[in-house]
């Protein structure tokens, strides 16, 4: 669903002269209508919002805002105070960070019995990182120039093609497993060797049952570690969402356990 962002104080004020409330409806009432629109979604808490006739619902990392009013409106958006306080983004960085540490406490255990076989390995230093990776996209690509400068690093690779915006990124996926040297054809394809001229095409792709499999299976482990968007790494252990250099650098001077 597009993200609508609107002046959710103006808009408040404006219900709030037009409609009257009268009791304000149970959290269950509300959280039962809210589900009718987002059928998909577990709602994790419901509460007033603080602006008359709209209320905070809260659905793992993400926050919605809902007027259960007459049939009920969802609106995309940010509150700001009239001190200028974005509240709604403090909420979002405070779920931010919890799902966050559920997120990497959850993969802990999870890390100790990944098939490493299914992954590209490249380097042999002390350092240990686990990386989900999609070969087209940018950020991916500065995190694997960033990394392929360090001598100090084991990379653990799994290929995470996102094909919905990146098309090729499967094909290249692809060639990168079937190549007989699965380091170097990494290191070329993500350096942008194949961008204009891949050696296999999407139609050639069901000619690679093997390395297919191979990618669905590293797609299915990073589902289960709760990947959503890469690049998406475990540095020493620890999660590093998105090409986070200065927090990938602090955990590398760690000592690796």
């Amino acid at each position: 669903m597009r993200k609508v962002f609107v002046g959710l104080v103006a808009v408040a004020m404006a219900v709030g002269a037009t409609a009257c409330f009268g009791k304000a409806p149970a959290t269950s009432e509300v959280e039962a209508k809210f589900s009718k629109i987002l059928r998909n979604t577990k709602v994790t808490s419901v509460r007033e919002s603080g602006v008359v006739g709209l209320y905070e619902v809260i659905a793992g990392p993400n926050v919605f805002y809902y007027s259960p009013e007459g049939e009920g409106h969802l609106i995309f958006g940010q509150i700001v105070n009239k001190d200028g306080q974005n509240l709604t983004a403090a909420v979002q960085q405070k779920l931010r960070d919890e799902y966050a540490k559920v997120q990497e406490e959850r993969a802990v255990e999870m890390l100790k019995s990944l098939p490493l076989d299914q992954a590209v390995t490249v380097g042999n230093g002390p350092n240990t990182i686990i990386e989900f990776t999609d070969p087209d996209c940018p950020y991916c690509r500065k995190v694997d120039e960033f990394l392929s400068k360090r001598t100090d690093i084991t990379r653990h690779v799994f290929l995470f093609p996102l094909e919905s915006i990146h098309p090729a990124s499967r094909a290249k996926s692809v060639f990168i497993l079937s190549s007989k040297d699965k380091a170097k054809a990494f290191r070329e394809v993500f350096a942008g060797k194949y961008d204009r001229a891949l050696p296999i095409s999407a139609s050639d792709l069901s000619k690679y049952p093997a390395e297919n499999n191979q990618v669905n299976a590293g797609i299915k482990i990073g589902q289960e570690l709760g990947v959503q968007g890469t690049p998406m790494l475990f540095v020493n252990g620890k999660m590093v969402n998105g090409a986070d250099f200065n927090k990938i650098q602090q955990l590398l001077k760690s000592k690796p356990s």
